[in-house]
């Protein structure tokens, strides 16, 4: 009897030619094919490669559901606070920074506005009608200790429209979570301006 056998294995095809044969001396129970070691080393980075294609397939997926989880989860806090009354506390604090040439930058913080576990500080910053507006490049959020007077920075999310026209004034946001602040300390908002940084402290 003869037949043939296909094997396909890490992108070799091997073709094996099968023949019967009642003489035991002749059978083969095993078959090795030695590879040489430039061979050997491109199979084991082929390997390599289809291993971490996987992986990175299956890490895409995760972070994919991951993304659907998170925005559903965001969209349900939204929903909470949407039917939640939130605890308002009045701040008022005012700081005036003075230009070389002239000109202000007023910063105004006016209230903090609490959906638990949320703190919410609203602020207004302006600018001089008579200046050429300013950009706010960033604004954070600083606790200091009652005691030692060291500055700790609060992380926050930050929503602050980027350019402020002379003589407008715009409202900016920050939002913390309460297990960040410390109620017995005291608190700092500094924005940062290209015309300079002004802060405020309550």
């Amino acid at each position: 009897m003869l037949g043939n056998v296909f094997v396909s294995v890490a992108g070799y095809e091997i073709s094996i030619e099968l023949r019967t044969t009642n003489d035991l001396n002749k059978q083969y129970s095993d078959i090795v094919f030695n590879l040489t070691n430039e061979a050997r080393e491109e199979l084991i980075q082929q390997s390599i490669a289809q291993r971490t294609a996987a992986l990175e397939r299956d890490y895409k997926k995760r972070f994919e559901e991951l993304d659907a989880a998170a925005e559903q989860k965001a969209i349900a806090r939204v929903g909470r606070l949407a039917i939640t009354k939130p605890e308002t506390k009045g701040i008022k604090e005012e700081s005036r920074l003075k230009l070389p040439n002239g000109d202000s930058v007023v910063l105004y913080v006016d209230q903090v506005v609490k959906y638990d576990p949320y703190s919410i500080y609203l602020f207004n910053v302006e600018a001089d009608s008579g200046s050429k507006g300013l950009t706010i490049l960033d604004a954070k959020l600083f606790s200091i200790d009652a005691v030692t007077k060291q500055v700790i920075p609060i992380d926050a999310a930050k929503d602050v429209p980027a350019r402020v026209q002379p003589g407008q004034s715009i409202q900016g946001a920050i939002t913390v979570l309460d297990t960040a602040i410390n109620p017995n300390n005291l608190m700092r908002l500094q924005v940062v301006t290209d015309k300079g940084i002004v802060e405020a402290k309550w």
